[in-house]
């Protein structure tokens, strides 16, 4: 859709204004990076100048609308004069915003990448065998450019594999994968055993330790953002609807419901942007576990008719409004219907297109651990001196959990059924639905080692067992490091957002019943015009919206936007959100009409 877009605005631009434009250094790297065609940055450019130009005209028509009309405000001309400047920044950034999470994620991949790697030139320090035997698991950007390496070196457009090897790090853009390459280019270089392979460890160390540094930074750095995201769930909306007592006794004061949506419209858009900066500066996370398929989920049409059947108070309400037959029943809750509505739909379709999935995912994250632990304890058994069969056999009697299960049915396979150990561990057996690409490596590397030797498969299990330990603890110092960021978005989220908003609803309710009822005409100048209920659908959309896109942020640091988390990550969000809004609003209007 964005690409379709932009080729049509493209040429537009092409047919009336023939400049030539000169796209920014970092779009240029962001296009290149998705592997996007040559043109794409001017594309984009040129239609970010076309649409920002169509959004001026309508904005410059809508001014002067408003001001012919005596409409026009301060605030609402700010909101028109911003509008094209709003449409530029989200339209020109989308590829870039599209280039940061991709960078995340193949950084992420790269730990495990380096692991494989290092143990297969501990095995043979030939760095064009060890990538060979990587090409074929997916870590991303990694394993997508090693597969173009080995293709130039089998046809012989490419020889020196070690600089290819440096400049494919140097696409990440980021110091610690760069010093890691380095360290294991040089120990390449060097005769000793020992001291080539102390050197290969010092590469992955290298990029975990960067990382987490990286990791530490960035925590630091969000805290005074992650607060401004907390002050606009709870105290902007506070103040929002604070001042309007107060704006409304002034005199000639143009404050009314659109005033109130433009500033709770200014407020999304401001979170949105502080989000997309963060994102553009998150480092690095860990996420091997992505599970690439779909599933139906709730039909389409299903989710319509509960919508507009949920949401029907609201709908009959705000048509009253326009028509001459004026209804009003369920007095004080009928737009609250529209947002249970919208939320209970969104958060159903979210449930329904990752709730299996998400089970998966769990128990796919349980068998990485416990075969983590029980590949150690088998290549510690082999190396004893027990056989690969024997040593199944003990090892799945002693484990628990999902890889008590798994090491059972490699041992049934190979001792009963006469599999050999490549078949019995293969993607038509064992590795059938197993999504974790540690696991996938796990195996490959003990099925290719056992063919050699046993002894040398309880070498190299042991090593990539103790780098995946490695690893393990680098993410939990990583998360450990962001704990406090992350709690405070889910409960801003989850909590506070939703129930100062439901409180703010019947403080203004409250305001409105003591002005009306005053004796003094002085209080009732300006109260006609808010009416509660518009003010309800606001602020609940509001709501609705910033619990949206504080999810988008929470699975970002979380999971990598990985789809199926993200998705259940929603569903959770909406739920929850919606639960402590609905039940805030309700209890706190019993409460101040009942004192």
């Amino acid at each position: 859709m964005y690409k379709e877009s932009s080729n049509i605005l493209a040429r537009v631009y092409n047919t009336f204004l023939k400049e030539e434009v000169h796209p920014s250094s970092e779009l240029k790297q962001a296009c290149d990076y998705l592997k996007l065609p040559v043109k794409t940055p001017e594309s984009v450019v040129k239609a970010s100048i076309v649409l920002t130009l169509t959004a001026s005209i309508v904005s410059l028509t809508l001014l002067l609308i408003y001001y012919f009309s005596n409409n026009l405000s301060i605030i609402l001309t700010a909101a028109l004069l911003s509008m094209p400047l709003l449409v530029n920044h989200f339209y020109s950034n989308y590829y870039k915003d599209k280039y940061y999470a991709e960078r995340i994620k193949d950084l992420g991949f790269l730990p495990d990448f380096f692991s494989l790697l290092i143990t297969n030139l501990k095995i043979n320090p030939n760095l064009e065998n060890a990538l060979i035997n990587v090409s074929g698991f997916n870590y991303g950007r990694s394993t997508f450019e090693v597969r173009k390496i080995v293709r130039d070196l089998e046809s012989g457009k490419e020889s020196d594999v070690k600089k290819r090897f440096i400049g494919l790090m140097k696409k990440f853009n980021n110091n610690s994968a760069e010093s890691a390459a380095n360290s294991l280019i040089s120990a390449l270089s060097i005769r000793s055993k020992t001291s080539r392979n102390q050197l290969l460890n010092n590469s992955l160390n290298y990029l975990l330790k960067g990382m987490i540094d990286e990791t530490n930074k960035f925590s630091r750095k969000i805290y005074t953002p992650i607060l401004l995201l907390f002050g606009f769930g709870t105290i902007i909306p506070l103040i929002i609807i604070s001042v309007i007592p107060v704006i409304g006794l002034l005199k000639d004061s143009s404050f009314d419901i659109n005033t109130v949506l433009l500033f709770f419209l200014a407020s999304i858009f401001v979170t949105k942007l502080i989000i997309n900066n963060l994102k553009s500066k998150s480092p690095s996370r860990f996420s091997q576990i992505v599970i690439d398929k779909e599933v139906k989920g709730v039909n389409i049409f299903l989710l319509l008719i509960i919508f507009i059947g949920l949401a029907s108070p609201a709908i009959i309400y705000l048509f009253s409004n326009i028509l001459p037959y004026y209804l009003n029943f369920l007095e004080g809750y009928q737009t609250l219907f529209l947002y249970i509505s919208l939320s209970f739909v969104a958060s159903l379709y979210f449930f329904s297109k990752s709730s299996n999935l998400i089970k998966e995912k769990n128990k796919a994250q349980r068998l990485e651990q416990d075969l983590i632990d029980s590949f150690y304890l088998l290549g510690s058994r082999i190396n004893e001196g027990h056989s690969v069969e024997s040593s199944l056999k003990y090892v799945s009697g002693i484990v628990s959990g999902e890889g008590k299960e798994f090491l059972k049915s490699a041992y049934h396979k190979i001792s009963n059924l006469g599999l050999s150990v490549k078949t019995a561990f293969s993607s038509n057996h064992l590795l059938k639905n197993v999504y974790s690409e540690r696991v996938k490596g796990l195996v490959e590397l003990f099925v290719t080692s056992v063919q050699k030797h046993s002894l040398t498969a309880s070498e190299n299990i042991i090593e990539v067992c103790n780098y995946y330990k490695s690893i393990q603890a680098a993410e939990e110092e990583m998360m450990n490091s962001m704990s406090k960021n992350i709690d405070m978005i889910r409960l801003t989220t989850y909590f506070f957002s939703p129930v100062v908003c439901a409180l703010i609803i019947n403080i203004q309710r409250l305001i409105n019943s003591v002005v009306s009822n005053s004796s003094f005409n002085f209080f009732q100048l300006s109260f006609s015009s808010l009416n509660v209920e518009f003010i309800q659908l606001i602020i609940s959309s509001y709501v609705f919206f910033l619990t949206w896109i504080m999810s988008d942020l929470y699975s970002f640091l979380t999971s990598n936007s990985e789809k199926v988390a993200s998705r259940y990550d929603k569903f959770k969000s909406l739920m929850f959100s919606c639960l402590a809004f609905t039940t805030t609003l309700i209890i706190s209007r019993l409460l101040f009409f009942q004192l």
